[in-house]
């Protein structure tokens, strides 16, 4: 059964989440990169599609919408999940509810919280002004989510 993690990644958090997802995936994934997605890309090899985006200002990447818009018919066919990596994990539900369409989020076999990274020397000076405005720091940090990025996986693997 063949699986696909499609992500797209602000600074290289998502990116590193979707290669620890698919280390503990017991057979190999396919690890896709939004950016460097073909416009003719194929889903249907694929039984298991793992989407996860970063979260900027309570929105997913509009790439994994367009994603999630143009592929919904071959996706629902599919299971499905997804991981969200944002800082407040609080809202986490919230940003699930706002930026996946419906039908693919009640599908979904499983979502988690990833935890987030701030690379700050990867932001620009308005990024920058507001992390600072918001959380007080003016340097990278990270709040990993270790435990929810390896249960989801196991998940995953047991679908």
């Amino acid at each position: 059964m063949k699986t696909l993690i499609i992500y797209a990644s602000h600074a290289g958090y998502t990116r590193e989440c979707a290669e620890k997802i698919a280390s503990y995936l017991v057979k190999e994934a396919t690890i896709l990169d939004i950016e460097n997605m073909a416009a003719d890309f194929n889903v249907e090899p694929y039984a298991k599609i793992i989407i996860g985006s970063y979260v900027h200002a309570g929105r997913i990447a509009s790439k994994i919408k367009r994603f999630l818009k143009k592929y919904q018919p071959l996706i629902s066919q599919k299971k499905i999940a997804f991981f969200l990596s944002c800082l407040s994990k609080d809202n986490f539900g919230k940003y699930l509810r706002q930026n996946i369409p419906t039908p693919l989020l009640n599908q979904a076999l499983s979502k988690t919280h990833v935890g987030a990274a701030v690379y700050y020397e990867k932001l620009n000076p308005l990024e920058r002004f507001m992390l600072k405005k918001i959380t007080g720091r003016n340097q990278s940090f990270s709040v990993p989510e270790n435990d929810n990025i390896r249960r989801f996986a196991e998940e995953i693997a047991n679908l």
